[in-house]
């Protein structure tokens, strides 16, 4: 070998340690290199206290607040820079099982992903943003006293395969052409008296203050699709499911779209849906409207759980009118004039359990009083052990 391919070939080791210098020690975070993001937990590396801290986003033992150096800056921005409503940004924060949970979260995984959720991403909304936590299998030596990696960021791009679709926490629905010929047909279905109802579905950990995501996704909805109809033919309603099983990470259904007739339309004072049942109530009233038809479906059900031993729970709501604080109260007070109901049918009190949630879930707009009406109930849900 000549003295100048001899030469080449030291620059190029030089370089190849360089590089590797820069990704491993200097920075490495879990997105960018496979030594620190992609080995099993066991091999967490620990930095001893009285060494030099040589990545630039770290995490020391039982606490959240991250230390961080100032080049950790730029790559966060180059992580805003490349998430969108469908590019969402996952955070995920990393714990040991030893580590105590902070007030207010469920490990100490969620309390890290938030704080540099706070720290550094506060400027992307909530719906392009996941936060998650994976608990480290093993506790290596010295974890307690140095310096580790605990955070993990990824892109999330999920794939929609509905016609009309939605992401979490997210009311702008998302179609494909497919749908076009759905709305087609839909339209083709209208009767001369019928009324379009729009159903916007969402999970209650999407709920935010001051919005109701079901009403919203409803209204998107109409908006983009259905804005020829007149607003005497549509009603817009909301109504909560619980599957969040995969929702968060990708496409979900969200919306029901259905012609009733003007019968149909008029709010019942109960209504059976597939997971639970709903009783309405007066203005302002904590009184049940009166209906046979409710007092014997809860002497049923109290005849029901009474043999199987399921549980039964009971969420008053209210509509708007009053101050948030008084419809958090009358909603409860509802809730508990439906336990007392079934308590006198000889349920265990220890079968049932009563929440308000005022008037933060509205399953219809308060801007008339047919939807008001639907507003004022108690919702029934059986919970089966």
């Amino acid at each position: 070998m000549n003295t100048v391919s001899r030469n080449l070939l030291i620059l190029f080791l030089i370089v190849v340690w360089v590089l590797y210098t820069i990704f491993v020690y200097q920075g490495c975070y879990d997105t960018l290199c496979p030594p620190c993001g992609d080995v099993e937990d066991e091999a967490v590396i620990v930095i001893p206290p009285n060494a030099d801290n040589p990545y630039d986003l770290s995490f020391s033992w039982a606490i959240d607040t991250p230390l961080v150096k100032q080049s950790f800056g730029g790559f966060a921005d180059s992580l805003i820079g490349e998430t969108s409503e469908t590019k969402i940004l996952t955070i995920t924060g990393k714990y040991f099982q030893a580590e105590p949970a902070p007030e207010g979260f469920e490990n100490m995984g969620l309390a890290r992903a938030e704080n540099l959720r706070q720290l550094y991403f506060s400027e992307l909304p909530r719906e392009q943003l996941r936060l998650k936590s994976r608990m480290m299998q093993s506790e290596p030596e010295g974890a307690r006293e140095g310096y580790f990696l605990a955070s993990e960021f990824k892109h999330l791009e999920p794939i929609n395969g509905y016609p009309l679709a939605f992401l979490w926490k997210n009311p702008k629905p998302f179609s494909n052409e497919s749908f076009n010929a759905q709305r087609d047909a839909l339209m083709q279905e209208a009767g001369g008296d019928g009324i379009l109802q729009i159903t916007g579905l969402y999970y209650e950990d999407e709920t935010t203050a001051g919005q109701n995501i079901g009403l919203e996704r409803a209204r998107l909805v109409r908006e983009q699709f259905f804005a020829d109809l007149p607003d005497d033919k549509v009603e817009l309603r909301a109504r909560a499911d619980q599957n969040v099983a995969t929702a968060k990470d990708g496409y979900f259904e969200a919306v029901l779209l259905e012609w009733t007739s003007d019968e149909d339309a008029v709010t019942e004072t109960v209504e059976e849906l597939a997971d639970r049942i709903i009783i309405r109530f007066p203005y302002n009233s904590v009184e049940k409207d009166y209906d046979p038809e409710v007092d014997e479906y809860l002497k049923q059900l109290a005849d029901r759980v009474k043999g199987t031993g399921e549980a039964i729970q009971l969420t008053g709501h209210t509509d708007d009118s009053g101050a948030p604080d008084y419809n958090m109260d009358l909603g409860m007070r509802r809730a508990q004039q439906i336990q007392s109901i079934l308590l006198g049918y000889g349920i265990s009190a220890d079968q049932i359990t009563v929440e308000s949630r005022g008037e933060t879930q509205a399953v219809a707009p308060n801007s008339t009083e047919e939807g008001r009406h639907r507003n004022r109930r108690v919702e029934v849900r059986l919970i089966k052990e």
